[in-house]
């Protein structure tokens, strides 16, 4: 009723302008334009675009009925010409002057215009918000001019409103009707927003039409044809608010993907979101209702004007949805209880879990115990800062629920201790196939301490095991093993095929295994942990010179046709390398042993037999005939055997193989 009075008030002052002798009026004006002569100094024409989908309507009814005075009222503010500047907006007056005395600032016109239409819960629930959404064009103009008083400025201002001022009197009229129908003025805040919220959404239809007699985004439309777009829900919402003094604003934004507007209401100091044309065509179980930033932010967006940090301050929005009951925290824990970390300038991290994992505060203080042995900030990151230990404490905010984990800053030597353990715990990985054993893990790593043997030697150890033996890996799965401890990598194809070759000319796996313990590749991962790689130690006569083997082995193979046993390989291997033996010396031991003479050979098969190990080639016609028929004469097989055993041809193979 308050608002009633106000707009009565100042129609009483019209109406008194307008009878009062329009003679004597029009006798002054005519002297006012007489005396005066004006400049137009700027002109400006602004839109002000429709927040939905339906764009601004300028054919709206206009009041272009200016109050008259024969006294010109001139404002010495910003504030003042604003005043001036409302009251005219109030009455729908579609071209306004605004005389002032002052000062004057390129574009003055518009902080003039903000400050009109701007919000102060002190005012009427027709102004504000509700008289900033309510025109949807004008053009400012200043003049300057000079009379009798000085220099003055006018403030032109034509504006095209989206309702008459007679429509704005029959919106007053129902928004009355309105409250005392729902009769909520003794009702608590959320009763009284409740009420009013489901009489818009209930009794007034979304509808973009555009009609000839009213404006689908004015209150008009939403409070007496009960049709209108989203800022017609949204002024007649926030007219009925401010009407009984509950704060509101309307939000211009997007939603959906297309221009919207909703408001946004004060409860409990804290504010909400309020869609009435998304909850339209319901009275009850609202979808929009008080909802928090949480949940509204998800499918709405403010204009860029609203999400300034001012507006924010001043407009403190919950992030729960009204009503909400929040989580309590009932405890906290960390990721691990007990953390190493390696010496000075070693950074970790820690997270906290707070239960239940759905709590609404999960903030949570750390500490340390000793910031000289280790820091940790906001986030649970530690910093190593000395050797020794501390705890580390969270606590969390709701609660004051507690969680500790103790952290150790290595020393240097615990450190050098640490990289060979990680050293010896890989050849355990990737040689023996399982996690090392404490006791197993600590004699390796105090051997390798101590410098009694070095990376190889050590590897060597495992390579050389028992338990190794005991997993009868193929030659395909012991050379990609070793191609993942000592190349830190998987075996390539190329790679592969050129080890099983060494294996298959009779190498042992041994002498495959010092081509990888002392590679480069190899070397490069010593290094890493701290280690010196060092040498393999092959004992072994097979181990010791390749290609003596290799000749051993073809005799295996060519005269007993079987693969070399270890013994007897090591026993013909250091026969040959200690001089022992030459290599005719073997190569009778194995055409004249047991094993060969067991065979039983016709001298034609002897013959053959002799020319693949001699001779390195299958037997001519020719020279098969003619060794036989030596044998046949009454010469020994060891005759034969000298007469190949000295020939050029087995030099020659002797030499490939480096023996003299």
């Amino acid at each position: 009723m308050k608002i009633k009075k106000y707009i009565i008030q100042i129609c009483m002052i019209f109406l008194l302008c307008i009878v009062f002798n329009m003679e004597v009026f029009a006798e002054d004006a005519e002297k006012i334009t007489e005396e005066v002569s004006e400049e137009l100094i700027e002109e400006i024409l602004e839109d002000n675009v429709c927040t939905d989908e339906v764009q601004g309507y300028e054919n709206c009814e206009e009041n272009s009925i200016t109050l008259f005075s024969t006294d010109i009222e001139y404002a010495e503010s910003i504030e003042a010409a604003a005043d001036i500047l409302r009251q005219q907006m109030i009455m729908r007056n579609g071209l306004i002057s605004v005389y002032y005395h002052g000062e004057y600032d390129e574009g003055m016109s518009k902080p003039i215009l903000d400050a009109a239409v701007a919000y102060d819960d002190s005012l009427p629930g027709m102004a504000g918000d509700y008289l900033r959404y309510n025109y949807n064009r004008i053009v400012r103009r200043v003049y300057r001019g000079e009379n009798s008083s000085g220099i003055y400025y006018r403030f032109e201002f034509e504006i095209s409103y989206l309702s008459s001022y007679e429509q704005e009197l029959a919106v007053e009229e129902k928004v009355q009707e309105i409250l005392s129908e729902l009769n909520i003025y003794d009702s608590d805040r959320e009763t009284q927003i409740r009420s009013i919220y489901a009489y818009v959404t209930g009794n007034v239809k979304y509808d973009n039409m555009i009609y000839e007699t009213f404006n689908v985004h004015s209150a008009y439309a939403a409070a007496i044809e009960g049709k209108a777009v989203c800022q017609g829900y949204s002024l007649l919402l926030y007219r009925l608010l401010q009407e009984i003094g509950i704060k509101n604003r309307m939000v211009p934004g997007d939603a959906g993907g297309v221009g919207h507007v909703w408001n946004i209401v004060e409860m409990d100091g804290r504010w909400y979101n309020l869609d009435a044309t998304w909850d339209w065509g319901t009275s009850d179980n609202f979808s929009w209702f008080l909802k928090g930033s949480e949940s509204f932010d998800n499918t709405h967006r403010r204009s860029s004007e609203y999400l300034t940090e001012a507006f924010c301050q001043r407009y403190v929005m919950s992030e729960k949805d009204y009503g909400y009951v929040p989580v309590k925290v009932n405890g906290v824990q960390l990721n691990t209880n007990i953390l190493e970390l390696d010496g000075k300038g070693a950074a970790g991290q820690l997270a906290a879990i707070i239960n239940p994992e759905n709590a609404d505060n999960q903030k949570v203080i750390w500490t340390s115990s000793d910031k000289d042995i280790v820091t940790v900030d906001s986030n649970g990151g530690i910093m190593a800062v000395n050797a020794g230990t501390a705890v580390i404490t969270v606590q969390t905010e709701d609660g004051g629920y507690t969680a500790r984990c103790t952290v150790r800053i290595l020393s240097e030597e615990e450190l050098v201790y640490k990289h060979i353990e990680a050293f010896v715990s890989r050849l355990y990985k990737e040689i023996l196939g399982r996690d090392a054993d404490p006791a197993g893990l600590k004699a390796w790593a105090d051997v390798l301490k101590s410098g009694k043997e070095q990376g190889a030697k050590v590897a060597q150890g495992f390579i050389g095991s028992e338990e190794l033996k005991k997993r009868n890996l193929s030659d395909d799965a012991y050379i990609r093993a070793l191609y993942r401890t000592f190349f830190d990598r998987e075996a390539d194809g190329g790679g592969l095929a050129a080890w099983q070759k060494v294996l298959d000319s009779g190498l042992s796996r041994m002498h495959v295994f010092r081509g990888f313990a002392e590679s480069d590749e190899f070397t490069k991962i010593c290094d890493s942990y701290g280690i010196i790689r060092g040498y393999a130690d092959l004992t072994a006569p097979m181990d010791q010179n390749e290609g003596v083997t290799k000749f051993i082995v073809r005799s295996y193979r060519l005269c007993l046709n079987r693969e070399a046993d270890a013994g007897g390989l090591n026993g013909w291997c250091d026969a040959i390398l200690s001089g022992k033996n030459t290599a005719k010396e073997a190569a009778y031991g194995f055409v004249f042993s047991n094993e060969f003479i067991k065979k039983n050979l016709s001298d034609r098969e002897y013959v053959k037999v002799l020319y693949r190990v001699f001779m390195d080639r299958e037997a001519d016609g020719g020279g098969l005939s003619s060794w036989e028929k030596v044998l046949k004469e009454g010469k020994s097989r060891e005759h034969v055997f000298n007469g190949f055993a000295d020939s050029a041809e087995f030099r020659k193979i002797c030499q490939s193989y480096g023996i003299g």
